[in-house]
């Protein structure tokens, strides 16, 4: 009985957010200082998620660094991508979003540099099913000395961009949040974009700014790209990107159940039967269990989990929301959701 109600409440409370999902998340703080090619899912392979390796006389690859970033009640993390000038393209898949609802963008960005007040190139474009369908694409010019703006563009590159009516502070962590909401026709689709809100409450009912403009390019969204294989960019930070399909859940909490400071979960692909924990102490004869939401045991292994640890599990495809639980010694160490589209 105390099994079943304890599944009962965590049914009813996970019921409520089923539409609430976290469909990707990395905050690099896993992977090591040296190139984002080939570490977690990100690949420069213009063959894959990403647009290429680095171009010029003078190139080199797309780096994570040590670098600190944060925003309250958002993300935290000690490693960022670096943003530069002729370097690579990396991408990752996410889930496929098909063409209904809204989805959410948000990440990180610290720039200490803009190239000028005309448009620059984009550095992050999102798109669907292919490398050249793309659905939209941000960019940052200089607004004054020591600001810039960010805009978007949808749909394919002759489209006009729209630009913030405001400048963002340079050599600052500014949150940056993309609503892109699809509609039923060709053209309807709409990129609404939020700077620095606040996450603790409702999403705003009115962004900073929105692009209406031009043919919708979505369908299948499923990728994401950091795009530096092109000069005429800016120069700073990324990191801490989310993609989730409501706006509480790009919120710290809204996506764990209970955590600890001893061990998280880095990532995870169900489909592909993995786990990645980061741990700061070693745990060991972890009891790593998942469950349905009907409290159906679906995965229990035991491992001693020790820096970052990977664990095979049984591959899990059905779409739904699922509850990890790691205990040790039978006290919880970790209860998260997961989600499969």
């Amino acid at each position: 009985m105390k099994k079943t109600f304890l599944f009962g409440a965590l049914g009813l409370a996970f019921m409520g957010q089923l539409q609430a999902q976290i469909i990707f998340q990395d905050n690099f703080s896993t992977y090591n200082a040296a190139a984002l090619n080939g570490q977690g899912t990100w690949t420069n392979n213009s063959s894959s998620a990403g647009l290429g390796a680095c171009a010029g006389a003078i190139c080199s690859g797309a780096a994570v660094a040590n670098r600190t970033m944060s925003y309250t009640d958002y993300a935290s993390t000690t490693k960022a991508v670096t943003i530069q000038s002729d370097a690579d393209s990396c991408g990752t898949f996410f889930p496929a979003v098909q063409n209904s609802g809204d989805l959410y963008f948000s990440f990180l960005i610290n720039l200490s540099a803009t190239p000028g007040t005309t448009s620059s190139n984009d550095i992050i474009r999102v798109s669907s099913a292919n490398n050249f369908n793309t659905t939209f694409r941000v960019f940052f010019k200089t607004a004054s000395t020591g600001s810039y703006y960010i805009g978007v563009t949808k749909g394919s590159s002759g489209n006009p961009a729209v630009f913030s009516p405001n400048g963002y502070n340079m050599n600052q962590d500014h949150l940056v949040v993309i609503k892109y909401s699809q509609g039923t026709g060709t053209s309807d689709d709409a990129v609404s974009v939020f700077v620095d809100p606040v996450l603790a409450s409702a999403e705003p009912t009115t962004p900073a700014f929105v692009n209406f403009t031009g043919a919708d390019q979505a369908g299948s969204i499923d990728r994401i790209v950091v795009r530096q294989n092109a000069s005429n960019l800016p120069t700073g930070f990324f990191s801490c990107l989310k993609i989730a399909r409501t706006w509480n859940d790009l919120n710290t909490l809204s996506n764990q159940i209970f955590e600890s400071k001893t061990v998280q979960l880095a990532r995870y692909d169900l489909v592909q039967g993995q786990l990645t924990f980061d741990s700061t102490q070693l745990i060991s004869q972890a009891e790593v269990t998942i469950y349905d939401l009907k409290g159906a045991k679906m995965v229990a292994k035991t491992i001693d989990i020790d820096g970052q640890t990977t664990m095979s599990i049984p591959a899990i495809s059905a779409a739904g929301v699922y509850v990890l639980e790691v205990k040790q010694q039978g006290q919880p160490v970790l209860n998260q959701k997961l989600v499969v589209q």
